[in-house]
């Protein structure tokens, strides 16, 4: 996979939503520090290959702009995986907000990439997730 394949799915896969989307059983993110949470919480989920968990928090049009399939998680974190590696060092973390939503975005290291690879996740005050990709930063 090319560093634009990875891009490509990156972007493809970055979408926001309404705040407003159905409150899913996940606990609420009213702070910075929750929003921390619930990002490092998904990210791990996504490296663990902890799909169905991760699924069951995306929203709608997240998991529409995912092809409808949780079938396609298996197949985003190979190519991830078989590109850049394992993530081997945290740079940084930050929370913001955008549009409604909370973004985590992770700065990291992998095994198998020279640059920064960026994860991110947004996601609504109910941690419904409306936004993720993993790309290099630019």
């Amino acid at each position: 996979m090319t560093r634009k394949t990875l891009m490509a799915l990156g972007l493809a896969a970055t979408l926001t939503v309404p705040a407003a989307m159905a409150a899913q059983e996940q606990g609420t993110v009213t702070s910075d520090s929750a929003a921390m949470a619930k990002g490092r919480q998904y990210t791990d989920w996504f490296y663990q290959k902890e799909f169905s968990q991760l699924w069951e928090v995306m929203g709608p049009q997240m998991r529409q702009a995912l092809g409808g399939s949780e079938s396609i998680l298996p197949t985003v974190w190979s190519q991830v995986n078989s590109q850049v590696g394992q993530e081997t060092e945290v740079v940084e973390e930050e929370v913001t907000q955008a549009q409604g939503l909370w973004v985590y975005l992770r700065r990291a290291r992998y095994s198998g990439f020279l640059g920064i690879i960026l994860v991110q996740f947004a996601m609504d005050e109910n941690g419904t997730v409306g936004g993720f990709f993993v790309r290099p930063a630019q």
